[in-house]
């Protein structure tokens, strides 16, 4: 095997990356100079991969916190070419899979068009002249009624309130170290955000808004309430993540018909799915097919564009091929210049796709089908550019430690205990894999 990436098609996403690393530095990631993203709770980082907060809305405008001291020592090292500490997520990420981090390549593309104001807009020591992110991501809670696998404490309540000590367990930690921070329930709130927007509407271009589910949360109705009454939905495109389980009336009002059909083309919803049927229900726990699928036709039967969003992961790879050609099937049918389908990759340590590569027939079943996937093209179109990587990853010499195997195998007899289920029933091309996992750690 070898970490060399081999030759493949570049997507639309992977070309806007290029460009905008050729313009500044191979570690450059535009997330600093553009994005603000509102994590657990009221704190603000640069992005999702950051778990070190630039500040609190609940204590500070926006705008302040995006040239305080440590936002702009991060530009600064960016600019210089210097990977910062905080970013050590995605350069981990990139050192083990051997292909550039999906952030970074999602925060180029949407930057790519505005390289130059970039430019124009810091000064060599990372201060913004106009302290003002364009591309606002915001979690509203962690309220949600699933338990999916890649995910936290921090954003699932199913996940803290009943399946906490089993994701320590396969995450390879203790209750005591598992995100002790988070105790229950929390809200991010409204009053910073709406302030904000309203105030910068010109300047924003898009905002994402996701949870939790962050469809069961209040605020996120009234935070849409107040851009509809400001006339604000006409200019900032929308993006959102759901787990497709929400399709109620809110208020007498309807998701679709009263609120995101305001923004027609401008609204972008991704229903996310990592798997059908029973499989789906063991790594989404609480997804339910015919659910989903209800919410999806719904969706797709409004002015809004909607997109099927996915992960890949070490429960799913083996059967790639039966799982994307479902999707290829439901999916929306005319692209719309948002991605409508995505295939992206969970790279927690002990349930990325590396497991796989312990059981060598398993792996090589699984280069074998993913290689035929590209040859019969029955997956969504934009599959097509992201399955070489992941067969790469397959095909490069990092493997996983034995503590990854171990946390992985106690994991699931921890799932399979609580949930009175059973890994092997459910996933029978796994069985064998799951054999030689046992074996290695004994």
């Amino acid at each position: 095997m070898s970490n060399k990436l081999k030759p493949q098609q570049i997507r639309k996403q992977d070309n806007a990356h290029e460009k905008v690393i050729s313009e500044f530095n191979e570690i450059f990631c535009s997330a600093p100079f553009t994005h603000i993203h509102i994590g657990p709770e009221t704190k603000a980082t640069t992005c999702c991969k950051s778990r070190t907060p630039l500040g609190d809305i609940a204590d500070s405008k926006i705008e302040d916190l995006y040239n305080d001291e440590f936002a702009k020592d991060i530009r600064k090292a960016m600019l210089e070419g210097r990977q910062h500490w905080q970013c050590k997520n995605c350069y981990r990420y990139e050192n083990e899979a051997g292909q550039h981090a999906e952030n970074r390549i999602s925060s180029n593309y949407q930057s790519q068009p505005y390289i130059q104001e970039i430019k124009d807009n810091v000064l060599p020591d990372g201060t913004l002249k106009s302290p003002t992110p364009t591309f606002v991501d915001i979690l509203w809670t962690n309220k949600c009624n699933f338990a999916c696998l890649g995910c936290t404490p921090e954003l699932s309540t199913t996940i803290n309130n009943v399946y906490k000590e089993e994701f320590a367990i396969i995450n390879g930690q203790t209750l005591d170290t598992y995100h002790p921070e988070i105790t229950g329930e929390w809200q991010s709130g409204n009053e910073e955000k709406i302030r904000y927007v309203l105030k910068n509407a010109d300047k924003i271009k898009f905002i994402h808004m996701q949870g939790g589910e962050p469809f069961l949360t209040t605020d996120i109705y009234d935070f849409m309430d107040a851009m509809i009454e400001a006339g604000v939905h006409k200019k900032i495109s929308i993006l959102a993540h759901t787990n497709g389980s929400i399709s109620k009336n809110y208020k007498g009002k309807d998701l679709v018909k009263d609120y995101l059909s305001f923004w027609g083309g401008k609204a972008k919803i991704n229903l996310s799915i990592d798997g059908i049927e029973k499989r789906g229900e063991y790594i989404r726990y609480g997804f339910k097919n015919d659910i989903w699928e209800n919410t999806l036709k719904k969706m797709l039967d409004s002015d809004i564009n909607v997109g099927v969003s996915s992960r890949i992961n070490v429960f799913n790879v083996a059967t790639l091929d039966e799982f994307g050609s479902y999707v290829n099937r439901v999916k929306p049918l005319e692209p719309t210049g948002w991605q409508n389908c995505n295939l992206k990759a969970w790279f927690n340590d002990s349930m990325n796709i590396s497991l796989i590569k312990i059981h060598e027939p398993t792996r090589k079943n699984t280069v074998d089908m993913l290689n035929n996937m590209l040859k019969t093209k029955d997956h969504p179109v934009e599959w097509g550019s992201t399955i070489p990587k992941w067969i790469n990853w397959l095909e490069n010499d990092k493997m996983p430690t034995k503590k990854d195997i171990t946390d992985l195998v106690k994991g699931i007899e921890a799932f399979d205990k609580k949930r009175k289920i059973q890994f092997d029933d459910t996933f029978p091309e796994l069985a064998e894999w799951k054999k030689c996992a046992i074996d290695l750690i004994n």
